[in-house]
């Protein structure tokens, strides 16, 4: 439950309402189910299904399989999919966002407009950052426009630290990470990896124009045949 800041305005708050219920009408085995949301007592809330099955922060510290990471990949994508199609952004996309059901299978939670209805100023502010500096787009971390490409760079960013175990980018502040993501050569991955490097290398586009264009463009791509 968050608290609704004073200065959040009412067109934010509608917003909230708006988009979440769209997503709570939205059908999908990768996408949390919504039971109820709403505005109460100062408060933003959110009541969601209940999933015991651990994070993919987790998963990612006991080290993953390339191939179970590239299927995983591909289940987040289409949760973002169904979410683009209705016209929604997740604008925060982080491994502890994506949670495992006890059945195994994945939910992508917490879309970012929740989190922003509880800010202060920054929630109207022109240029505010709002999201996770490690997994931010080159321009969401500047406080420019975003659109859907930049979830596929966060999730390319996912993508990278599920195949290495390691951040993408790294520094001793905030600041610092934003900086890499927008000026800081893209790692390679190791030579045991290295079919997957023109996919990492179209999701972590530093410009969005050279990006996949839309989920659908990602998810038809195949790694090379051997």
């Amino acid at each position: 439950m968050h608290q609704v800041a004073d200065s959040a305005s009412g067109k934010i708050l509608d917003r909230f309402l708006r988009e979440y219920e769209l997503i709570a009408r939205i059908n999908h085995p990768n996408v949390v189910r919504i039971y109820d949301f709403g505005v109460a007592d100062d408060h933003a809330y959110i009541a969601m299904e209940y999933c015991g099955g651990g994070s993919l922060k987790r998963r990612i510290g006991t080290g993953m399989n390339p191939y179970e990471a590239f299927r995983l990949m591909r289940e987040v994508a289409g949760a973002l999919g169904v979410l683009h199609a209705a016209e929604i952004l997740h604008r925060d996309l982080k491994p502890t966002n994506v949670l495992f059901r006890d059945d195994g299978s994945l939910a992508l939670i917490d879309f970012g407009l929740a989190k922003q209805v509880a800010l202060e100023a920054e929630v109207t502010g022109a240029g505010a950052i709002f999201g996770t500096p490690y997994y931010m787009s080159p321009e969401q971390g500047h406080g420019k426009p975003v659109d859907l490409r930049g979830d596929i760079y966060s999730l390319g960013v996912i993508f990278f630290e599920m195949l290495t175990g390691e951040k993408l980018y790294d520094g001793d502040t905030a600041m610092a990470v934003i900086i890499k993501h927008r000026q800081a050569l893209l790692p390679r991955l190791p030579t045991a990896l290295r079919e997957f490097q023109p996919l990492i290398q179209r999701m972590l586009a530093k410009q969005p124009s050279q990006r996949f264009q839309s989920v659908e463009e990602l998810l038809a791509w195949q790694p090379p045949a051997p």
